[in-house]
């Protein structure tokens, strides 16, 4: 906002200012009105000694206008002086300022001159606790602004109002000698609307000073003494339509001859405005024009209803009360801080909770302070409630484990979904609710809907805005029930994948999420395939080759001879038969939903990345560990899987996210990430600034209605998807991957001390990080300049599959590589990188520093072991303990041991023992932090020196 600076303020009355400006009085005047103001200088000085307040505020007075800028930051300005403004020098005001008048609240603010006073519809100027908020000659644009207990007048001046609100005045609007052109207008609460005030031309009855200022005020106290010719051009001309006149004794009330064009306006009445002293709706005073006006329907502004918020599965926190004595302990459970949390989540074979008195507690805004999810969401909502574009947004957080039908009847606080719509409604600008909907929380929504249209009430409900709501379920709920994959929170915390099936297996809600008949009927691709009948010794005859039914992966999922959830998380589990019935009810009815012709259906989805269709099951020879000397053990076949993905946002496919007739927007999510150097997904997509700007088009809030860059209504039928390169890598190392501008996807050190989560970054565009269960897959686009480093976390050894995946051919794998027979230590550290070869897939070799001493000591190619010889290896240990920099004593004793140890096992290279078997599977499942060389750490030292303890003990030495 530009109006203009105060050149200089005189402590004088308003009418005094106005008389100086219009009628130029002489320095008898001006002097007079000097010595008023350094009787203000002296009398501020002492207020400015006072205490000064603690809150954010500044404080305006004429010898401290508060800068060139006032910014929402440093709002409220509180007006301390009467302030005159003009034009010699511009004074910015930014939207969202605040301008309130101090303890004296008898105070004027006057702007002189052209000027626009503008804030924006989530962000608008106000104005409170004025006497008079003034605009003096000149021409004005002023919108997106509110005035409370602060009359406007416009005098001598031309002005533009363009959605501006008024209350608490005993007239609102005064126009003298002015032109008005008002749109999108409301008065509320106050005497008189708009007052077109009469004005009296000035007549010279002396050339003396006393004469000019007797004359000038008799006419404007005086009563009207001639009668005035229509279309006055002495007097205002004011036109204001669309708009609204609530709670005002007179809406318009003109003393001039000049018709004021009030035309399409609501008045407090579908009867319209009254002219009867007595009337309770609005009346009007003078030649007004006020036909055709509106009803209430059509008269409230459009923007903007209340927003109910129901967030996606897994995004509100639960709680668990517990009695201790005569007080109760509440015990967050969600989001976790290890395991042990989720397994007090559990729930029984009917889906009941194991543990008692556990309820949500709010949304997932920042998963433990470091991972945001909803947070700019709820920074965005609360912004236009402070802003007054909407009178109140609520968010419905519920225990996402119980089924679609339990949480669609619950409760926000102490009042029943319905019943909060209905007090929300109530008191919204447009006696609607806006339901924004993430993810699984659209499903809750569809259900919430025909229970408000069971009851007659659909109207209610002004917008519903679907974001990757998997309308008709997602393949990736099959891969997280059977095999606990991709358990994590917004790509930055995993549960162990054990803990994570368990506690889906008996989730009613996860089973609902599973793709449903009409998935398949709109998505005809295979769901899952098996390389072979028989793999890893278990008989996939009755399914083989393919799964594309939905009644096929049913029985797929319910079969009881896979598995059960305490086996190898890559065999899948059973799943829980009897909660297949509700889920198969529930979508009967959601799949044939639409809304009501009077509710607006939008979906947001987010295309782009890849995201799961099917699972691919083969078998692979595994040797899980490699002994102390080298020693090839516990070799055999294995069970694995990989996943074929689509575009969509990471989790849902965007054809699921698209299936209900609706206005679609389809957001460029790969894009976009790329963009802007992030990795936003399906689970933080609300973090997006376009998903922002589209959501506050969708809810009418916006400033602009101009496209938004990323979003389309339909993917481009020419667009080509890039490949994706797929590195599944087998204990114990660490994958770290960083691009050219320093972005990296990998683990990070846990933020949460004493926890036993995997906590880990996906910085890349474009990249997944997955822990699997003996290793991680990890997904990244195809770049040569990626850095691809592997680091040691512990002794044995390594082998590494890619593929190079093709998602226009629905994920299909076009090229492969396998690397085996690598061995590792903690300080060991390797590369893969971009090979020599025509192959079509780049990655083929792997620099091997065995040591950690940033030489690379041997190569791995595809097929080919690495020459990496026993001697360098136990260097390669050795070392992996002179790093630590331990006690030179401690040093010794394990440099020792370990000699003795390699001596042992060298006279017993072909032992096959029991136990010998068992001591390398725990040092295999036993991981450390990767040891830098250039930078060991405490952690570093503790971890490893309990490691080769343990190792040797169990070596007998």
């Amino acid at each position: 906002m530009k109006v203009h600076k105060v050149y200089k303020v005189h402590k004088v009355k308003g009418n005094d200012i106005r008389l100086y400006k219009l009628y130029e009085l002489s320095n008898f005047i001006n002097q007079f009105s000097m010595k008023i103001y350094s009787f203000c200088v002296l009398l501020c000085s002492f207020v400015l000694v006072a205490p000064v307040s603690t809150f954010a505020e500044t404080h305006v007075t004429s010898l401290d206008t508060g800068g060139p800028v006032w910014t929402e930051a440093n709002s409220p300005y509180v007006i301390d002086d009467y302030l005159y403004f003009n034009q010699a020098n511009p004074l910015t005001i930014e939207p969202g300022v605040s301008i309130v008048g101090g303890s004296d609240s008898n105070v004027n603010i006057i702007f002189a001159g052209s000027s626009t006073i503008a804030g924006t519809p989530t962000k608008p100027i106000t104005f409170s606790n004025l006497s008079l908020v003034e605009v003096l000659n000149g021409t004005s644009t002023i919108q997106n602004v509110s005035f409370d207990h602060a009359p406007f007048e416009l005098q001598i001046a031309t002005a533009t109002m363009d959605h501006v609100t008024f209350a608490n005045a005993d007239k609102a609007i005064i126009v003298r000698r002015g032109n008005l052109n008002a749109s999108n207008i409301s008065i509320a609460s106050s005497t008189y609307g708009v007052y077109s005030q009469y004005a009296r031309p000035v007549l010279m009855y002396s050339n003396s000073i006393f004469d000019r200022i007797t004359s000038i005020w008799s006419n404007f106290i005086g009563k009207k003494v001639m009668a005035q010719a229509a279309d006055d051009p002495w007097q205002s001309h004011v036109t204001i339509n669309n708009s609204s006149f609530e709670d005002t004794k007179y809406g318009v009330y003109n003393e001039t001859m000049n018709v004021v064009h009030a035309e399409n306006n609501w008045w407090g009445s579908d009867a319209g405005p009254s002219t009867s002293a007595n009337a309770s709706t609005s009346m009007i005073y003078g030649p007004v024009s006020y036909t055709p006006w509106t009803g209430r329907a059509t008269s409230t502004p459009s923007c903007c209803s209340s927003v109910l918020f129901i967030p996606g599965l897994e995004a509100s926190r639960l709680v668990r009360n517990t009695r201790l004595g005569l007080s109760t302990t509440t015990v967050k459970l969600w989001e976790p801080m290890d395991n042990l949390n989720v397994r007090e989540l559990f729930l029984d074979s009917a889906g009941r909770s194991i543990q008692p008195n556990i309820h949500p507690n709010g949304l997932l805004d920042n998963a433990l302070g470091f991972m945001p999810i909803y947070q700019k969401f709820i920074q965005t909502m609360n912004g236009l409630v402070s802003a007054g574009t909407i009178a109140e947004w609520k968010a419905y957080p519920y225990d996402w484990r119980m089924s679609l039908t339990d949480v669609s009847r619950g409760s926000i606080g102490t009042s029943s979904v319905i019943k909060t719509i209905e007090s929300m409604a109530s008191t919204s600008k447009t006696g609607k609710v806006t339901i924004i909907a993430h993810s699984n929380g659209g499903l809750v929504t569809k259900l919430v809907y025909n229970a408000l249209r069971d009851r007659g009430q659909a109207n209610l409900v002004d917008k519903i805005i679907f974001v990757a709501v998997p309308e008709l379920g997602t393949p990736q709920a099959v891969a997280s029930l059977l095999h606990g994959d991709s358990e994590e929170i917004a790509g930055g915390i995993v549960l162990s994948k054990s803990t994570a099936r368990q506690l889906g297996v008996n989730m009613p809600s996860a089973y609902s999420l599973l793709p449903s008949m009409g998935y398949f009927d709109l998505v005809p691709q295979t769901i899952m395939s098996f390389a072979s009948s028989t793999l890893a010794g278990l008989n996939f005859s009755k399914y083989f080759p393919t799964i594309t039914t939905y009644s096929g992966m049913k029985s797929f999922i319910t079969d009881k001879s896979h598995g059960q959830v305490s086996e190898s998380v890559n065999i899948p589990v059973t799943g829980n038969a009897r909660f297949f019935p509700q889920a198969e009810s529930v979508h009967s009815v959601l799949d044939n939903w639409q809304p009501a012709s009077s509710t607006q259906l939008v979906a947001i989805a987010g295309w782009g990345l890849p995201t799961l269709t099917g699972i691919e099951y083969f078998e692979k020879f595994v040797c899980q560990s490699i002994s102390l000397f080298g020693l090839v053990k516990n070799c055999g076949n294995e069970l694995k899987y990989n996943k074929k993905a689509d575009s969509g946002d990471g989790t849902v496919v965007f054809q699921s996210a698209t299936y209900s007739p609706s206005t679609k927007q389809l957001f460029d999510i790969s894009g976009y990430n790329k963009d802007n150097h992030t990795n936003l997904a399906h689970a933080d997509i609300l973090q997006a600034n376009q998903v922002e700007q589209k959501i506050k088009q969708d809810i009418g809030a916006a400033s602009s209605s101009a496209e938004i860059s990323y979003f389309s209504s339909s993917i481009p039928a020419d667009y080509k998807f890039p490949p994706n390169l797929v590195i599944d890598v087998y204990s114990p190392v660490d994958i770290n991957v960083y691009d050219s501008y320093g972005n990296h996807t990998g683990p990070i050190p846990s933020p949460v001390p004493g926890s036993d989560l995997t906590f880990y970054e996906e910085k890349i565009p474009g990249s997944y990080y997955d822990v699997t269960g003996a290793g991680v897959e990890v997904t990244l686009p195809v770049d040569p300049t990626l850095q691809i480093n592997l680091d040691g976390t512990g002794i044995g050894g390594v082998a590494v599959d890619t593929r190079i995946t093709d998602m226009n051919n629905h994920g299909e794998t076009v090229a492969s590589s396998s690397f085996d027979g690598m061995i590792v230590t903690p300080i060991t550290h390797m590369e893969l990188t971009v090979g020599t070869t025509s192959n079509a897939d780049p990655y083929q070799m792997i620099k091997i520093d065995e040591n950690g001493d940033g030489i690379f000591d041997a190569t791995a190619t595809p097929g080919v072991m690495p020459n990496i010889t026993p001697e360098m290896y136990r260097q390669s240990l050795a070392d992996s303990i002179r790093v630590l920099k331990l006690d030179p004593r401690d040093e010794r004793r394990f440099l020792d041991r370990l000699d003795k140890a390699w001596k042992s096992g060298e006279r017993n290279k072909n032992s096959k023992s029991d136990k010998d078997d068992k001591t390398w599977q725990k040092l295999l499942d036993k991981r450390v932090r990767h040891i830098n060389r250039k930078n060991v750490s405490d952690q570093n030292r503790r971890e490893m020196s309990e490691f080769v303890n343990e190792m040797l003990d169990d070596a007998g030495v």
